[in-house]
């Protein structure tokens, strides 16, 4: 029984730290600013592609004279997300830890206080022995897929990162549903 509760506290923990990054980078990440960028970036790719398409030199000359303010969207799309992974990063190692990262030594919130959970989930995340195998050939791509279907087994800190990938994609898919029915 208590292992059921740990897993439900850390399942619970990660589903909060997913909710509250959703909030966050809708709040400082500029969700909404980077969707118009993109939709301006796009038409912009489309426009110059039909110019180019119909050998119209007229009006690529004048895409041309707007592609500055198109690569200052991009420039500034790429900055978007950062400026939410500002608040969102510290918190992640508050939680799980930092390992030695940049030189500090912090246990988190969640190791050590579920210092001997354990559990075994039905795929592989762990960075070794997911790419064992796998070169740049493209060929051995194919053993990466296998390595990502295999038994591994977690500790607090790989359960909570298993459970914020799942659990991100999840929730990322039930806001973007929420905010097309919103448009």
């Amino acid at each position: 029984m208590a292992d059921l509760i740990s897993h439900v506290i850390i399942f619970v923990v990660a589903f909060a730290y997913v909710l509250a990054s959703i909030f966050i980078g809708n709040k400082w990440g500029g969700r909404k600013r980077l969707k118009q960028i993109q939709a301006r970036v796009q038409a912009y790719q489309k426009e110059f592609a039909q110019a180019t398409k119909a050998n119209d030199e007229a009006k690529m000359k004048n895409l041309q004279l707007r592609e500055q303010e198109i690569m200052g969207y991009t420039t500034e799309m790429l900055w978007l997300p950062w400026k939410s992974a500002v608040f969102i990063l510290p918190v992640f190692f508050l939680i799980i830890g930092t390992g030695g990262f940049l030189g500090i030594h912090f246990a988190g919130i969640l190791p050590p206080n579920f210092p001997e959970f354990l559990t075994v989930l039905p795929f592989e995340i762990h960075y070794g022995p997911l790419f064992s195998g796998v070169s740049i050939n493209p060929l051995s791509w194919p053993g990466f897929l296998f390595n990502l279907v295999k038994p591994g087994t977690y500790g607090a800190k790989g359960f909570f990162i298993a459970c914020v990938l799942i659990a991100g994609m999840i929730a990322e898919a039930v806001v973007s549903k929420f905010e097309k029915k919103l448009e």
